[in-house]
């Protein structure tokens, strides 16, 4: 075919429709990509593109993220590799430097300096006070399985919550590991009359999280407030428990 005198061959044409696909993608809205769901990443709007832009009142798995910001790497997708930079401000749930990066073969990293949750929704009825930070996060999962984990945690919720609980719980501190496929963060502490409390979070690289909180305790008023509170009596002992399901990575439509 010629026009103006000048010959157009197929691989102009080919050329011409890659470049309006990858014009228009580039402008697609970012929630085309990454839809508002309950239970997982939902949020009132969102702003830019799907290569940078902002989720307004975010919210992770109902937990209030205020505002997260996020830049995905063009040089990094051309490669194959998915590489998203993200920040949360201005909620419960913040953080800065955040980085999730994924490729073609289902090899999956999160690294998050400084993240900060601030009080805690145990229940619909308990709503705590203090903070929980993790510090120096990196997960690596490959070929399914969580590789390499390491981070530090630390709570003083429980510690800071004996008006709401009517006890006076354990500071907390733990670590990140890889146990079986998952990483599993670990919080664990005890009281000076005997109590003690562990909290693991476990996340699948499939996206699904596990979050279970055990209380050791021979008061039977403290059990009985928390099973009140939706805990269960575990393992036919002293220990309660109270589990959630949960999503860390989000679903795409």
């Amino acid at each position: 075919m010629t026009i103006g005198g000048f010959k157009i061959r197929l691989w102009h044409i080919a050329f011409f429709v890659v470049a309006l696909v990858v014009f228009a993608v580039a402008r697609a809205p970012a929630s085309l990509v990454v839809p508002s769901r309950e239970g997982g990443l939902a949020y009132s709007r969102a702003e830019g593109t799907i290569w940078s832009g902002r989720f307004i009142e975010a919210r992770l798995n109902g937990v209030d993220a205020g505002t997260i910001s996020y830049k995905v790497s063009l040089f990094n997708l051309v490669r194959g590799l998915l590489d998203v930079d993200f920040d949360m401000e201005g909620g419960a749930l913040s953080g800065e430097g955040l980085t999730l990066k994924a490729d073609w073969r289902g090899d999956r990293r999160l690294i998050a300096p400084d993240v900060t949750l601030q009080g805690a929704q145990v229940t619909e009825g308990l709503a705590l006070v203090g903070a929980t930070r993790i510090e120096g996060l990196d997960l690596y999962f490959s070929d399914g399985r969580c590789v390499t984990a390491a981070g530090r945690l630390s709570s003083d919720v429980l510690a800071r919550s004996g008006a709401q609980l009517g006890w006076q719980g354990p500071r907390l501190s733990g670590e990140a590991s890889c146990r079986d496929a998952a990483a599993q963060l670990t919080l664990i502490g005890a009281s000076s009359d005997g109590d003690t409390v562990q909290s693991l979070i476990e996340l699948a690289p499939t996206g699904e999280g596990l979050w279970r909180a055990f209380v050791g305790t021979q008061k039977p008023a403290l059990r009985a407030m928390l099973e009140q509170q939706g805990f269960r009596q575990f393992e036919g002992g002293p220990n309660v428990l109270l589990s959630k399901d949960f999503r860390w990575l989000p679903t795409q439509s």
